[in-house]
């Protein structure tokens, strides 16, 4: 009895685990650049991403970065991350995954990278002339950091590990009061 117990809660808790860690849940975005190609310094460019899914939100990462750089929760399938003035550290390979709202949280598989590549004249000579850091203009909020929010994936973690402790306490209890009274 203790055997087939211990059988079905483990396989339980594979399956639930399996589902926790959520990566490439969904198949992966299209995700494009307008205009290709070399983009001036101060010149406008747009990321596009899409997929064939509803309801979820759209994080657009740079230079395969785990921290996403910006996200928005679009009202259709597709967001548009615009860059209105291009600087030298827009520069780089992006890619965009796109994860459910609420819920479980899942992700995409990474969707194919797309280059931007921002040239221009610029005189790094002169002191204060490096480029500031900036960040993408965003169509929705975006976490201070830059770092997605695991609080509910953390909670039923942990929920997950207490049920899981419950489980083991009765299992240990059950063969120890199963267990004959006269033996050693």
């Amino acid at each position: 009895m203790a055997s087939a117990l211990t059988i079905l809660l483990l396989g339980c808790w594979l399956a639930g685990w399996s589902r926790m860690s959520g990566e490439g849940s969904y198949p992966k975005p299209s995700i494009s650049v307008s205009p290709g190609g070399v983009i001036p310094v101060g010149g406008t460019v747009t990321i596009r991403c899409w997929h064939q899914l509803l309801d979820m939100r759209i994080l657009l990462y740079k230079d395969e970065d785990e921290n996403y750089l910006n996200y928005t929760d679009p009202a259709g399938s597709g967001a548009e991350f615009p860059i209105t003035s291009a600087r030298w550290e827009h520069g780089g390979s992006y890619t965009c995954r796109y994860s459910n709202r609420t819920g479980e949280v899942a992700y995409s598989e990474p969707s194919d990278p797309v280059q931007i590549i921002v040239a221009g004249e610029t005189d790094l000579t002169q002191p204060g002339a490096a480029p500031a850091p900036t960040r993408l203009d965003s169509a929705g909020p975006a976490d201070p950091l830059g770092r997605p929010d695991f609080t509910h994936a953390n909670i039923a973690r942990l929920g997950l590990g207490a049920v899981v402790l419950l489980i083991l306490g009765l299992i240990l209890a059950e063969a120890y009061y199963s267990r004959p009274r006269g033996a050693p």
